[in-house]
Formats: C-alpha cells, structure tokens, sequence
C-alpha cells in the first residue's frame, strides 16, 4: 500500500510509514478519539502496557500525523569558534540561523510584588489540605456517576458510597509504592502485601469500584464537548485550585503543554 506522506491518513499507515526502512519517522502524532458514548472496547489492561500490534479497529483508523526526519525542526548545535576569531562570536551549524545574544542582565522589575501569605494552612494537616481539593462536592459527584455508570452497564447496583475516597487513597498509594501488578497489594506473601491498602477495602470490592469509576452520565452526552465525560470533574478541581492559589512573584510552567502540531478541538 502507498503511503501519502502528506497529512490526514490514518495511524495505522503512519505506523507502516514507521516500519518502513526508507522512511525515517521522527514522530507520529494521534488525534484523541471522537466524542463517543461507548469507549471502554478500546481501554488496554490496568496491569499491562499498549502495544502496537494489539490496537483496535478503531485506534487504528483513527487519524494521525507523521513527522519524518526532513520534516523535523533542526535542533540548534552550537559549534567552538574558529582559530583567531572573536571568542564572544557563537555560531550555528552551517545552515541554521545565528543567534544574537544580549550583553549584560535583565531590567530589573520595577512593580512590587507582595509576599505570599501561608498562614491559613499553618494549622491544617495533610488530609485537611488534601481535602481542600477532594472534598465531599467531588466524591459525591464520582459517586452518583458511578452508580449510574453500573446501571447503565446493566450490573447490579454497586451502592458505592463513602468507600469512594477510600479508593482513591489508594490508588494514589499504588501511584508511588509500585508492585508488579494491582492484585499484588493484596498478596499474601510478606514481600508484597501492603497492610495499610489491604486492611482498609477488600480486594474485589476496590477492582468493583475502579471498574464502574466515572465522572459523567453516559446517557446525557454532551457530544459538541470531546472531554464531557471528565468536564464536570475538571471544573470543580478548576474552581478549588483557583481558591486555593496563592501567587507568587516567580512561577514556573513545568510540563504544562504537551507538544501537538494538529488542529483540534481539545485544544
């Protein structure tokens, strides 16, 4: 089959373009999947990785963008200047642009800027901050949803209740204290039970909870939004960080874009 290097095929030619020895691909980009009611089929294993040989139909079809090496943006190498020459000069590689440096630092600001003040959280413990963010409004809202979601999968009714946060706990538990895989927190064996995770919920109850986990009535879509489903979620965490947010004079966006080169209504 042809490989049209232009954009708008789909994944599943961008990763035979991958495959190919005379195509250099430097980065495939995937468009988040359509607003759709019924997603789960396409859900991988909790204890297992993605692999590219067992996507979906859909995955597959889904569109996608390649970068090959040409198309890339040339990184910037610095090369050592020439013998005799100014020192303070800095080059490219032939090819690329110079850079232009600055002599000397930056304005100093001339607005003043308060001190940021703590002390509303001096006295509150670490649950007490933790549930400044995750209070009753959010996990009764997981909790209503959740239900719903088990009715609407045609279960019986999980009645999940104030069990709720303490799944939560526990997945954030599972989030730095890594075993080979989810049942493991349960094990038996002293190499691998946590008692603190395996003493506070039963196994298949936690796995019941995670299964039906959902933050959106499935039979209400809200198909003009493509993240409606996590919507209502992402607006009281929006609304408690904004509450919470105590300004600084100096901030720093780490990890705050995930670099996308397509046009997008997520976006």
């Amino acid at each position: 089959m042809d490989i049209r290097l232009e954009r708008g095929f789909t994944l599943e030619e961008a990763i035979q373009m991958a495959y190919d020895d005379d195509i250099d691909v430097h980065e495939i980009y995937i468009e988040p999947p359509e607003a759709n009611i019924l997603t789960d089929e396409d859900s991988g294993e909790a204890d297992g990785g993605g692999l590219l040989d067992n996507l979906s139909g859909r995955q597959l079809l889904s569109k996608a963008d390649a970068v090959t090496v040409d198309e890339a943006e040339p990184e910037e190498i610095l090369v050592r200047p020439a013998n005799g020459s100014d020192p303070n000069d800095v080059f490219l590689r032939p090819g690329l642009e110079k850079i232009t440096w600055i002599h000397g630092d930056f304005e100093e600001r001339t607005k003043s800027f308060s001190e940021p003040d703590y002390s509303k959280y001096e006295k509150m413990s670490y649950l007490d901050i933790f549930e400044e963010f995750l209070d009753d409004n959010v996990i009764g809202l997981l909790v209503e949803q959740s239900n719903k979601y088990a009715l609407f999968c045609n279960q019986p009714h999980p009645n999940i209740s104030k069990e709720m946060k303490c799944a939560i706990g526990i997945l954030i538990v599972t989030g730095y204290n890594e075993l080979p895989g989810r049942n493991f927190y349960w094990d038996s064996k002293m190499d691998m039970k946590n008692s603190m995770v395996s003493d506070s919920m039963r196994r298949d109850r936690f796995r019941q909870i995670i299964k039906y986990l959902h933050c959106a009535d499935n039979l209400q879509p809200h198909l003009q939004d493509k993240m409606w489903k996590l919507r209502q979620r992402m607006d009281l965490l929006k609304s408690k960080f904004i509450k919470n947010w105590i300004p600084e004079q100096d901030l720093d966006y780490d990890e705050s874009m995930i670099k996308y080169f397509g046009k997008h209504s997520c976006k």
